[in-house]
């Protein structure tokens, strides 16, 4: 075990007692959608991670060790696949893991269908919701301004 498989103590993430973080919002250190000291991509992941061990983490969103570290030394950026995966996970957007910042779109999760399939269309407009949140980030990455979806 390196430094970096170390788990992080509960004071500095504050954890809860299962381990996982507060999503984004729910902790305390954490003002308008941005936290204390989460400047970077990699320290919003390792925020995510928790106690878990980057041994661990890495195996449940099916990437190695080393590219989990790179990722949270910022050594690497992390492609639009790892990001999908852990909002997805994570529950958190993309504009937030990738910014720092709450989404403005209001998540698709909040309004139920009233249809037999409700789970299903739930989970696809959560997906598209995620796509789109990921797209939005990506062409701001880029440099184009508007982030409108052509």
């Amino acid at each position: 075990m390196d430094a970096h498989d170390t788990p992080q103590t509960s004071e500095l993430h504050g954890d809860t007692p299962s381990g996982k973080s507060h999503p984004p919002g729910q902790h305390s250190s954490r003002t308008g959608g941005a936290a204390i000291g989460l400047n970077t991509i990699g320290e919003r992941i390792r925020e995510l991670r928790g106690r878990r061990s980057q041994s661990a983490y890495a195996a449940e969103i099916g990437i190695s060790k080393s590219s989990l570290r790179n990722y949270e030394t910022n050594t690497t950026r992390p492609d639009a696949d790892f990001l999908a995966v852990i909002c997805g996970l994570e529950g958190v957007t993309a504009d937030w893991l990738l910014f720092g910042e709450e989404s403005t779109r209001k998540n698709a999760r909040e309004e139920k269908p009233c249809f037999s399939d409700s789970g299903k269309i739930e989970e696809l407009e959560r997906r598209l919701c995620l796509l789109e949140n990921i797209l939005s980030c990506l062409l701001r990455a880029r440099g184009d301004s508007s982030g409108a979806i052509a």
